[in-house]
């Protein structure tokens, strides 16, 4: 009697752990999935708000890349400091020409409401604005950081 009483406790045991680690896993995909319905259907609410737009998305282009400062010693062994990732997003804009007036023209663009649906775990993510002439280059002043908006005039 008293063996079947452990080997249950230790198959309750083994069961919990099991069941704690299924819930754990499920919850993380809930919160990936939530972040990603989320984008959607704010995607969706512009789409609808957009429909007759004169202008369209060209061409999206990304640029991924990293980045260090590497310093070698004398006896020819060096060190990695200051490692980053960055990507780089150029938008490019056509216009409906047929419907292009000196009124419907875009005098200014603003982003705003800029987030991250899963920040990384490691590390702080900033946005720069860059200028086309920096595209896919590591350079990033302090100026151009991003806080919650940015404005094109």
């Amino acid at each position: 009697m008293k063996k079947k009483l452990i080997i249950l406790t230790i198959i309750t045991i083994i069961l919990t752990i099991i069941l704690g680690i299924i819930i754990s896993y499920t919850f993380k995909n809930f919160k990936a999935y939530t972040a990603s319905q989320s984008f959607l259907n704010s995607s969706l609410k512009f789409q609808e708000a957009n429909e007759k737009t004169i202008f369209s998305i060209n061409t999206i282009t990304y640029f991924s890349n990293c980045n260090a400062e590497i310093a070698t010693n004398s006896n020819s062994s060096f060190a990695i400091s200051n490692l980053y990732q960055y990507t780089d997003i150029a938008i490019f804009l056509s216009p409906d020409s047929e419907n292009l007036t000196s009124k419907n023209t875009i005098k200014s663009v603003i982003l705003e409401n800029i987030h991250f649906s899963l920040p990384p775990s490691i590390g702080k993510p900033n946005l720069y604005y860059k200028n086309i002439n920096d595209f896919a280059k590591p350079i990033f002043l302090k100026e151009n950081l991003i806080n919650e908006a940015i404005t094109f005039d």
